[in-house]
């Protein structure tokens, strides 16, 4: 029997007798009136007890005992979180309440709950505090990763429109619609084991923020694990409805704006950053430009960039968080109505460029041409074509060339492929996902060939090179898997086996991978270089190519 001494505490300072009959694993619980709900399915009825809305009341006083029986294998365990309230009702200081959270039965989970702030989850976002427990996020494509053992997760969500991808393993990504309970099932029936997890938002910030503030963590010993490693190069995307993912699911151009069909994970943007095996984050505001908004008001990108959530007060600590690259896909909203005055527009450009080397020194810098761009729209006033593309092309190639020398870092410019009716449209004509598949792999060579050097100073960090020929041994008498993805998360090779081995003979392709290590209950990850020629397996073990 397992019972965490909190309860035990919190029994004896109320002189409150509880045992626990080993023999015929019977709970017992005296000094009664005593409420307790526990499920039905796993323990006999109480002796002398009533049923009111699913808990269970031993009404007799004194020292008579009530029996809850469990099977004799069974191991109880009560939530540590649980909180032991008086019931005045019940006439009597001795009256608790008293949450039977866990019965490690067969067929019954046990559960483990993590506050939001817990150091173990990696937050991949800019997140606020409201309290001691709970996290807030609104930028599109807020992030956050875990590790656990146990067989199913749950997450306590404050209800609203937020829509969400879950990744799991290493899965294709899940969209989970907005749930009206504040409880979101992510995962039911996984194996036993270590498991890893992704929640990031889809959806912006007009759409709201979310507050997180628990983890639900289920299975017969659940755990969470010390975080997954981080990649090494960091990519910040900053622009306008492009950059949020506005429409990209949606069938047609004459959709409007849907909660579901937005997604900041399948963009050209998202598409680059994990060919490159970044940690990308993003900032952006469907219809907000530079120097004004869509409809010429003074609503800019670098008006809100410095907050941490801009549905709430409260600036964002640059220092947390340093990008080796930022990009920048702005200048389409400044253009709906028609083209802007050249002195201001540029001045404000200048001014957002100056603002981000001083927040993050040494950041190279990309300005990006988007695809929603095209000569003759918006017309002007007189209904006459303007040369809008060209007008935006030329003043963000004069700013990367002027700019770059004045604050001391590399900046250059990125031109995207228009968007084409062969192609087609999303939500209000805004880029579907054949255009962000054709103009990711367009930004993933656009970074490639502006910033080689930053690009592979990053990720030489924490790469492992491993020659031709090298073996790599590790010690361990249990049984070990070893897992190797690309940088999509797809599944390349699985090897496992048992006891030492060292690794050879499986052809890795050419390219940048992940590795991941499972052993005596620990998980290392790692990202490596293939040349094309190495081979890794385990020595006595088997090996699943997929």
């Amino acid at each position: 029997m397992a019972i965490h001494s909190r309860i035990i505490r919190k029994f004896d300072q109320d002189h409150c007798g509880f045992g626990v009959n080993t023999a015929t694993s019977w709970l017992y619980l005296r000094q009664i009136p005593l409420l307790c709900q526990v499920n039905p399915a796993l323990a006999g009825k109480p002796y002398g007890a009533t049923t009111r809305n699913d808990w269970w009341m031993i009404p007799t006083p004194g020292l008579v005992q009530g029996k809850y029986l469990l099977p004799r294998t069974s191991i109880l365990t009560l939530d540590p979180e649980v909180e032991m309230r008086g019931f005045s009702s019940m006439g009597s200081r001795h009256g608790f309440c008293l949450l039977v959270a866990m019965a490690m039965t067969p067929g019954y989970a046990a559960t483990l709950r993590i506050p939001a702030s817990d150091s173990r989850l990696l937050w991949e976002a800019r997140t606020l505090g409201p309290d001691s427990g709970s996290r807030d996020v609104g930028w599109s494509a807020s992030r956050v990763k875990l590790r656990f053992a146990g067989t199913g997760v749950r997450a306590r969500i404050e209800p609203g429109r937020t829509w969400w991808n879950l990744t799991l393993d290493n899965r294709p990504p899940v969209a989970l619609r907005p749930s009206r309970s504040d409880t979101l099932v992510l995962a039911t029936g996984l194996t036993e084991g270590t498991h890893e997890l992704t929640l990031a938002k889809r959806t912006e910030l007009f759409v709201g923020s979310a507050r997180v503030h628990e983890w639900i963590i289920e299975g017969a010993n659940p755990r969470l694990l010390p975080p997954p490693s981080q990649p090494a190069l960091r990519i910040e995307f900053v622009g306008n409805s492009i950059t949020c993912g506005y429409g990209v699911h949606a069938p047609d151009p004459g959709e409007g704006f849907q909660d579901s069909t937005e997604d900041a994970e399948a963009t050209a943007y998202a598409r680059a950053a994990r060919a490159l095996g970044a940690e990308f984050r993003v900032a952006c505001y469907s219809g907000y430009g530079v120097f004004r908004d869509l409809r010429a008001e003074p609503n800019t990108l670098p008006g809100i960039y410095d907050l941490a959530d801009p549905n709430q007060p409260g600036n964002w600590d640059h220092a947390k968080w340093h990008p080796h690259i930022v990009v920048a896909n702005l200048g389409t909203n400044d253009y709906a109505r028609g083209i802007p005055d050249s002195v201001a527009f540029s001045k404000a450009y200048a001014d957002f460029l100056t603002h981000l080397v001083q927040v993050h020194p040494g950041v190279s810098i990309a300005l990006v041409h988007g695809p929603m761009m095209a000569d003759g729209f918006p017309p002007d006033s007189a209904g006459n074509p303007q040369p809008s593309a060209t007008s935006l092309r030329n003043r963000i190639t004069r700013l990367a060339q002027s700019m770059a020398p004045k604050l001391g870092v590399t900046i250059d410019t990125i031109l995207l492929t228009p968007q084409t009716q062969q192609v087609g449209w999303g939500g209000d004509y805004h880029p579907n996902l054949e255009q962000s598949r054709i103009n990711g792999l367009e930004m993933e060579a656009g970074l490639r060939r502006a910033f080689p050097k930053v690009i592979e100073s990053a990720v030489s960090t924490t790469l492992r090179h491993l020659p031709t020929d090298h073996r790599w041994s590790w010690a361990g008498s249990g049984p070990w898997q070893l897992t190797i993805c690309d940088l999509r998360g797809r599944t390349i090779a699985r090897l496992s086996g048992n006891g030492i081995g060292s690794l050879q003979s499986i052809p890795i392709p050419a390219g940048v991978h992940f590795m991941h290590i499972d052993q005596d209950g620990r998980r290392q990850s790692f990202r490596f270089l293939s040349g094309g020629n190495q081979f890794l397996s385990p020595n006595g073990g088997t090996s699943d190519r997929l």
